[in-house]
Order: C-alpha cells, then sequence, then structure tokens
C-alpha cells in the first residue's frame, strides 16, 4: 500500500522530484557517525562523523553500517570495504562483505572461483571476520554442477543470511543460455555444513529484476519444512 500510494504521488506531481517529496536522507548510524544525502542519488551520500562538536567528512565514504557497541563502523571504500572507529582510523580493509550478522559481530563474505585441481569445477570460499576486522574462519567446498538443463551456473554467488539451523545460506544464480534479457533465471540455495555446499531448495525466477529482496521472499516459501531463515542480519547494499 505504501508503495503504491508513493506512485500515485509521484504520478500526480510531475514538476516534483524525489527528493521534493521525500526530503534528502540523514540518518544517524552511531552516535559518532551520520550518513547524508540526496534520496534521488545514493552515488551523492557522504558519511559524516563527529568531530568534538563538528561533523566532519569521512573520505572516499558514501554508506556506513554500525558494528558492534556503536564504537566501530563498516564503510564502503572503493573497491572494497573498511572498518573505522570513532576517530575515523580506518581498523581494517576488507575486500567484500555479502552479509553482516544480526548482532553485527560477524562480516561474511562469499567468493566463487574455478577449484585448483579441475579447472571446470567450481568452489565456493566463505571468509568470517570478526567486527574488528579479523579472519576468524575461512571454508572452501566444491559447488554442485547444474542438474537443470538450459542454464549456466558457473558461479555468481552470494551469502544471504543464515539458517535456523545454524548454518550460512549460500545462493547461486544460473543464468540462461539464451541471450533473451526475460528469461527467467534458475536460482539455487545450498547450505554450508562444515566444507560441504547441500541444496535445500531451487526455484525458477520469472522476473529476475525483483532482486534480492525478490529472491529472499522467494526462498521463504520454497525452503524444506522445519527450515527458515532467521531474521536480522543485512546485506551492505553499497
Amino acid at each position: 500500500m505504501i508503495a503504491h500510494a508513493l506512485l500515485v504521488l509521484l504520478a500526480t506531481a510531475p514538476t516534483g522530484t524525489l527528493d521534493d517529496l521525500l526530503g534528502p536522507t540523514d540518518t544517524k548510524v552511531t552516535p559518532w557517525l551520520r550518513v547524508v544525502g540526496s534520496m534521488s542519488s545514493r552515488s551523492d551520500w557522504r558519511v559524516l562523523r563527529l568531530n568534538g562538536r563538528d561533523w566532519v567528512e569521512v573520505p572516499n565514504a558514501h554508506h556506513a553500517i554500525a558494528l558492534a557497541d556503536d564504537r566501530r563502523a563498516l564503510v564502503d571504500r572503493k573497491p572494497g570495504y573498511a572498518i573505522i572507529d570513532e576517530q575515523g582510523q580506518e581498523k581494517a580493509r576488507l575486500p567484500g562483505v555479502s552479509w553482516v550478522s544480526g548482532d553485527k559481530r560477524r562480516l561474511y563474505y562469499a567468493t566463487a572461483s574455478p577449484s585448483p585441481e579441475n579447472t571446470e569445477q567450481r568452489t565456493v570460499t566463505l571468509r568470517i571476520w570478526s567486527h574488528e576486522g579479523v579472519l576468524t574462519e575461512q571454508r572452501t567446498a566444491s559447488i554442485p554442477p547444474g542438474e537443470r538443463p538450459g542454464f549456466i551456473c558457473a558461479g555468481d554467488v552470494e551469502m544471504i543470511g543464515m539458517l535456523s539451523s545454524g548454518e550460512p545460506a549460500i545462493q547461486q544464480v544460473c543464468l540462461p543460455q539464451t541471450r533473451d534479457a526475460s528469461a527467467p533465471q534458475l536460482n539455487r540455495l545450498f547450505a554450508l555444513r562444515g566444507d560441504t555446499l547441500s541444496l535445500i531448495a531451487r526455484a525458477v525466477d520469472h522476473k529476475p529484476a525483483l532482486g534480492d529482496w525478490g529472491r529472499r521472499a522467494l526462498w521463504r516459501v520454497r525452503l524444506p519444512k522445519g527450515l527458515m531463515l532467521l531474521e536480522g542480519g543485512e546485506t551492505p547494499l553499497f
């Protein structure tokens, strides 16, 4: 209903901009960190840090997520991410982040690459850092080959959350072999159990434009009975 009302409002105000309707964003991430900018252009957002009584800009940062105890924060810092403290000092640099745990104490990053033993066999590596930027765990598992004809399962993996079983949920998007942009995609969901990826659900996505939110909603109705995606945590949409 809210989304529909917003569309109606936009349609009836041809001379207004999104900023005119919603105003600029000014989000307090922590007591010492804010994200400000224009709702119509996320690339223009800035991260500000409290320095005494003044707010100063954090260099090379446009988005931020508070970490445990609000004493550190995760910011985008191309080509990766950085963990900064209240003084704005960079405490750690990370190549990427797929998921931040609900308690903000663990940062996960899943990547796919060719297997060292067989270049045709893909593997997924999951790295886990503490909120202080210390690598605490790393696991590697082989990605099962695609079992449905018409789709290419060559990689494109992402951790999308934690399962109620306590296992990381790894999603893979298999692109259609056809070049038709409107063709459906095959989505596969795995549970990372130790060093093994176990396929727990699959679904053909006929509306790929729905993105991550749509796929998460899809998994909620496709997961086996008794298994669910836990609430809490977030994907850094930087």
